[in-house]
């Protein structure tokens, strides 16, 4: 028992090291050497784009959006915008129907009973497929309400679909309001990290593991409608057009808006619902691994299965200290000591530095990860009771 608990505590160490460390070293020494998947870039290709939006509740954030989209510098003739409210009960539908009267290439669907935002996209797709056809000329470009797109974001995204090898091309997400108070700094450190991860995994053999999810295209080949109950639809688009024998990349050149998140509570219960999505996703990919490329399986066990796990590795870990400590293994109850303390006493120390009004980043950033993998482990408990429906809030942001 000894040898095991030892086993089990070592091994968690160099599991989380490998996909944390290791792993991102591998993937940015391989894309040095590798010119990228997408070599048949073709700037002035203009392609059919459907933007498709979900809105629910969005009343404050629609003005600039809608001055984002009229400011496309993208042909109107190969543009077709589609908006559906998920039954919003502010300003949100009145300020669409204006848009949509406003411009004859906006069509707009208020849904009178809340479907989540997969029957939401679910529908609109459907719809957009009706209006250009379902080829490889027909790009579908997700993207969430909040997030405001340059004039030339839409017309960077479709060009990469010149490259006929590519399913997914997904933008560069950038943060607005960054501030020392809360957690946007950390959280956009975390971003940073995994847009580079996610741009080598594509540059190097198309296996970029998921889209963001608040911006990317799609070949309209590859569209799928998402299981309603479904909580992370961009996952499960992005993998399901992998396993049927598309690329999916990055373009860091792509990039768009979103305001940061700020309170932790509230970037807890997104993170949490992520989660319990990651769960559904996970149990949907195992059975089809068959179908997956062996680039896709090493990247995917090495980005995500490793991380999903860690919160479960990290507690048989935590017992097994305890085991040994317990057993007279004096070296191993001193890491369960320093592991209990800084656990606990590194997010207090930060929650009293922020309202003393200083910010240490190093603190910020650990109190983030533990966060983080407790949102993991909620939302695991989340996804074992059962998910209904994948109804969603907009996020508080400012």
């Amino acid at each position: 028992m000894i040898t095991l608990a030892k086993f089990c505590i070592w091994t968690t160490v160099v599991l989380l090291l490998y996909s944390y460390l290791i792993y991102p070293l591998i993937m940015k020494y391989l894309a040095r050497s590798n010119p990228g998947v997408n070599n048949e870039y073709t700037p002035d290709y203009t392609p059919k784009v459907s933007i498709i939006t979900a809105v629910y509740n969005e009343e404050s954030i629609l003005k600039e959006k809608f001055d984002c989209l009229e400011k496309l510098e993208f042909p109107r003739k190969n543009l077709h915008i589609f908006f559906g409210s998920d039954k919003s009960t502010d300003r949100s539908n009145e300020m669409l129907r204006a848009f949509e009267k406003k411009n004859d290439h906006v069509t707009f669907i208020p849904f009178n009973e809340r479907r989540g935002k997969i029957g939401v996209i679910n529908s609109l797709g459907e719809m957009a497929i009706e209006r250009f056809g379902q080829s490889e000329d027909h790009i579908f470009l997700y993207n969430d309400a909040n997030v405001m797109i340059p004039p030339d974001l839409v017309k960077r995204i479709a060009a990469n679909f010149s490259d006929g090898k590519l399913a997914l091309v997904d933008a560069n997400m950038m943060s607005r309001n960054l501030s020392k108070m809360g957690i946007s700094r950390a959280e956009r450190a975390y971003i940073n990290r995994e847009v580079l991860l996610k741009h080598w995994e594509g540059q190097v053999w198309g296996t970029l593991q998921g889209a963001f999810g608040g911006c990317y295209g799609l070949r309209s080949t590859f569209f799928i409608k998402v299981p309603p109950n479904y909580l992370v639809d961009d996952f499960y688009i992005s993998f399901n057009a992998m396993l049927n024998g598309g690329w999916a990349v990055n373009d860091l050149n792509a990039k768009c808006y979103e305001s940061a998140s700020h309170d932790i509570w509230q970037e807890f219960k997104r993170k949490s619902r992520i989660s319990a999505g990651n769960y559904q996703n996970l149990s949907f990919i195992f059975g089809m691994w068959n179908k997956a490329r062996l680039p896709l399986k090493f990247c995917f066990l090495s980005h995500k299965v490793i991380r999903w796990v860690g919160p479960f590795l990290m507690l048989f870990s935590v017992l097994s200290l305890i085991f040994l400590w317990i057993e007279g293994e004096s070296f191993y109850g001193a890491l369960f000591w320093i592991s209990l303390i800084g656990a606990i006493v590194i997010p207090l120390l930060d929650i009293i530095m922020s309202r003393l009004g200083r910010h240490v980043d190093i603190l910020r950033k650990i109190r983030y990860f533990i966060m983080m993998n407790i949102a993991l482990l909620t939302g695991f408990f989340k996804y074992v009771k059962g998910i209904q429906n994948s109804f969603w809030e907009p996020p508080k942001r400012v």
